[in-house]
């Protein structure tokens, strides 16, 4: 590898070599993908030289792309601008990075994951008992698992006598994890036909259940109950917020949706029902009304 090598070789180069095979596959495409982002609106990029690469370019790329492009997507590029010029660096490519700290302009779209209320999560759990593959939405209703996490679920990973489920693969090393079962969803494993291929969940063709699978699965949600917001990742989120207002530990309920950090659980999980903000304020109310009676 010369000097003289343009930055968007490199960073195809950096891919191949750092990124691919060391991490999730959905993690090198989204690299790919962000790469090719970056000089298609910069095309430059295939004539720059590493050394003339600067933190000063870097930030105003970014700047350009705000206005168009959303938040996760402007946090990729800038994940691949610093761990490939560290690579750079190290590989005695370049003196040392020029990226240092990169700031995302804050006009760049944050998309928001909702949970469904009680009200809506009742409404979908009424249609889906009647859908096909409705059983699978349930499912992920009650245990807060990824699409990817459910699409590889394998008998081996069902214990009957503890009652849980083993995720072998998840997008997260606290990702692999023990998930307990509720009886609706312990019901529902109970009744999935075993299959010769060990997958637990099948369409209608008989093979494994896919993206695409529960893409039309949430599609026909939406149409059947008139909820727009209904995803996969809604499941998850609708999960782990009605564990919390249901008084689950935080700490276990992050354990059980495979996450790292309690506080990521709480800030980005959890989205309060305001008819439960309402029960727990009265429920305050009359603890400080009981609390007063006792006293005098």
């Amino acid at each position: 590898m010369q000097k003289e090598t343009n930055v968007y070789d490199w960073i195809k180069t950096w891919m191949d070599t750092y990124v691919q095979g060391y991490k999730a596959p959905k993690t090198y495409k989204s690299y790919l993908n962000a790469a090719s982002l970056m000089v298609r609106t910069h095309p430059e990029l295939k004539e720059m030289r590493l050394d003339e690469m600067n933190e000063i370019y870097a930030q105003n790329l970014l700047k350009d792309l705000a206005p168009k492009y959303s938040y996760s997507q402007l946090n990729v590029i800038r994940v691949v601008f610093n761990q490939s010029f560290e690579k750079a660096a190290s590989n005695g490519l370049i003196r040392q990075s020029p990226i240092h700290r990169l700031e995302i302009p804050k006009i760049a779209h944050k998309s928001k994951v909702v949970a469904l209320t009680r009200v809506q999560e009742d409404a979908v759990l009424e249609v889906a008992s009647k859908i096909y593959l409705g059983q699978v939405a349930v499912f992920m209703l009650e245990t807060g698992l990824r699409r990817s996490e459910l699409v590889n679920l394998k008998w081996e990973d069902f214990n009957r006598a503890r009652e849980e489920i083993y995720v072998r693969k998840s997008k997260t090393e606290a990702g692999v994890r023990v998930v307990p079962l509720t009886r609706c969803a312990l019901k529902i494993l109970l009744l999935e036909p075993r299959t010769a291929d060990s997958y637990i969940f099948h369409n209608q063709s008989g093979n494994p259940v896919n993206y695409t699978n529960l893409h039309r699965l949430y599609k026909r949600l939406r149409k059947e109950t008139g909820i727009s917001c209904i995803t996969n990742h809604v499941y998850r989120h609708t999960f782990a917020t009605r564990a919390v207002e249901d008084h689950m530990d935080v700490k276990a309920l992050s354990m059980i949706i495979g996450h790292k950090s309690v506080a990521f659980t709480m800030q980005r999980y959890v989205h309060p029902d305001t008819a439960f903000l309402h029960d727990e304020m009265r429920a305050v109310e009359a603890y400080r009304k009981t609390h007063e009676m006792n006293k005098s």
